[in-house]
């Protein structure tokens, strides 16, 4: 075969062996303009769901020891714990929280569950989130209060101790849900006045006072303290008058049905 560029003369092959042109001209232009054969990139193999769930699930498991061993640790020594309590506590102190209003929900469902007027949303889900309010509002005038004496603290310190001292109050709640499948009602209003006192009138100021090595004094505690209780009553008037139900409303329903 001869090659279309040095007329010399080939034996055969695709390429002519003194210059190496292309001997089959055709197939080569055919062959030059054939569109690259697309590949597609080979996906990097994402981590398999089964992994994802075992990570997860190891997290898990990792958050409820810590928690155990937290609560544990507060139920033994609570003021201690918590006037040591800083922010690096913050998820056991949302936890806790989290638990307790978990259970005041569970133990007003139980307790208006049987009466022929109940609705969940206004008997339980609605005093819930009012009680709710009402300690967040609770842990941010502490807040205001201890920046007022000058002490450098951020909201996750306030809330992490704060939650750290209603961790007790778990156990209170549970007996509330035992009471109530005692049927031991009569028992619940006296329980309720407890509970209002503790976390309305003595808790805060517990939690104030848990800061006070390292109060600065441009405010006396006096005056702090009468703020923040007037700051209180203001707070749960404006819930009142929006028609959402805090702990004392719910205590003078107690006393109506029981």
């Amino acid at each position: 075969m001869q090659c279309p560029n040095c007329q010399f003369e080939n034996a055969g092959g695709n390429f002519c062996v003194k210059c190496g042109t292309p001997l089959n001209q055709e197939t080569a232009a055919a062959n030059s303009n054939q569109a690259p054969v697309y590949q597609q990139p080979t996906a990097h193999p994402t981590q398999p769901v089964q992994a994802q769930q075992n990570e997860t699930f190891q997290k898990l498991e990792a958050t409820s020891k810590n928690y155990w061993k937290f609560f544990t640790d507060v139920i033994r020594n609570p003021y201690l714990q918590a006037s040591q309590t800083r922010q690096d506590q913050f998820l056991n102190g949302i936890i806790t929280f989290g638990l307790y209003f978990v259970l005041y929900l569970l133990f007003l469902h139980m307790v208006f569950n049987e009466i022929s007027s109940y609705e969940f949303g206004e008997y339980a889900l609605k005093p819930t989130l009012g009680l709710l309010i009402l300690v967040a509002l609770l842990g941010l005038f502490v807040f205001g209060a201890l920046k007022m004496t000058q002490v450098q603290v951020s909201v996750q310190d306030v809330f992490a101790r704060f939650g750290t001292m209603y961790t007790p109050l778990l156990i209170v709640m549970v007996i509330n849900i035992l009471l109530v499948l005692l049927e031991a009602e009569d028992m619940l209003f006296y329980v309720m006045r407890f509970l209002e006192t503790l976390t309305i009138y003595i808790l805060p100021y517990v939690l104030f006072l848990s800061f006070k090595k390292e109060h600065r004094q441009s405010v006396d505690t006096i005056y702090v303290l009468a703020g923040l209780l007037i700051l209180t009553t203001l707070a749960i008037k404006l819930l009142d008058e929006m028609e959402i139900p805090t702990l004392i409303t719910q205590i003078i329903v107690f006393s109506s049905f029981f």
